[in-house]
């Protein structure tokens, strides 16, 4: 069963009570995302506001696969993060996150590629440096939902996993 897992990367996606899960795993996931938040707010204070963006979007995608791994082996490799809290089993945080995602995080951090290759995908004379210079607001209170509403969420819901065992 373990060469068979590690060579095909197969996931089960059943439910945590079958203790198919990976608890050290989420743990480091969302350790690295904590880390990722203070290098977001760091960077934002030095005014290097689209890395900040990118690093606070880097926090919510660990804090997800950190859930996912609350119920499976591995987490999977897409940066779609709602597509990732959909495919969760039926568990208290799945409707937690989803409305998290939808309502609390700012759509300039939404989307992995408008951060990333802004005003880079196709020539537009636009500086995306100036553009999150710009929305350098809407980044800071980026920042503090997705603290709130993911980082402290999923440590508790971490916490429960890792306290039964």
């Amino acid at each position: 069963q373990e060469d068979f897992e590690r060579n095909y990367d197969f996931q089960w996606n059943v439910p945590p009570s079958f203790k198919t899960n990976n608890l050290e795993a989420a743990r480091l996931c969302l350790e690295v995302a904590k880390s990722h938040l203070k290098a977001s707010k760091d960077n934002l204070n030095a005014g290097h506001n689209m890395v900040a963006a990118y690093m606070c979007r880097m926090v919510v995608e660990m804090c997800v696969k950190s859930v996912e791994l609350t119920c499976t082996r591995t987490y999977t490799k897409t940066h779609d993060i709602k597509q990732i809290i959909v495919s969760l089993p039926e568990m208290e945080i799945k409707e937690d996150l989803l409305v998290a995602w939808r309502e609390n995080v700012p759509n300039i951090l939404k989307n992995y590629s408008d951060i990333f290759y802004k005003g880079l995908n196709r020539y537009t004379g636009e500086d995306p440096r100036e553009f999150f210079q710009l929305h350098q607001g809407e980044i800071k209170e980026g920042i503090k939902q997705v603290d709130r509403d993911f980082v402290n969420i999923c440590e508790d819901h971490l916490l429960k996993f890792e306290n039964n065992c």
